[in-house]
């Protein structure tokens, strides 16, 4: 059963201009360790536009405020698979990130 539905679309230029403003204070900030090292292995802002959509995408599907940015995780499985690396009892997670060169997006399907 779906308890909740949340999607986020993103301008990467957005997020390219943060961190070229403020650099690893925006990163830190926002990303975790694990999240960083993976997009700055890409050095890639589509990357972390994808991810900041991911985060805003799930705490929609909660209902959420006053969920911290840092406390919703995004990895990636072995197949470059996104995945929430988040411990929900009784539910489980669907995300799915897509960008082109100017937008990222992404959807959060959380079911029990």
């Amino acid at each position: 059963m779906i308890k909740g539905i949340g999607i986020d679309i993103i301008e990467i230029k957005r997020i390219d201009i943060l961190i070229e403003k403020h650099g690893e204070k925006f990163l830190r900030r926002i990303f975790t360790e694990n999240e960083i090292n993976y997009a700055g292995k890409k050095k890639s802002a589509e990357s972390f536009a994808g991810m900041f959509a991911a985060k805003e995408a799930y705490i929609k599907a909660v209902g959420g405020n006053g969920i911290e940015f840092k406390e919703i995780e995004i990895l990636h499985d072995k197949n470059n698979k996104p995945f929430y690396n988040i411990k929900l009892k009784n539910y489980s997670c669907n995300l799915s990130i897509s960008h082109n060169k100017t937008i990222a997006t992404a959807i959060c399907i959380i079911e029990s």
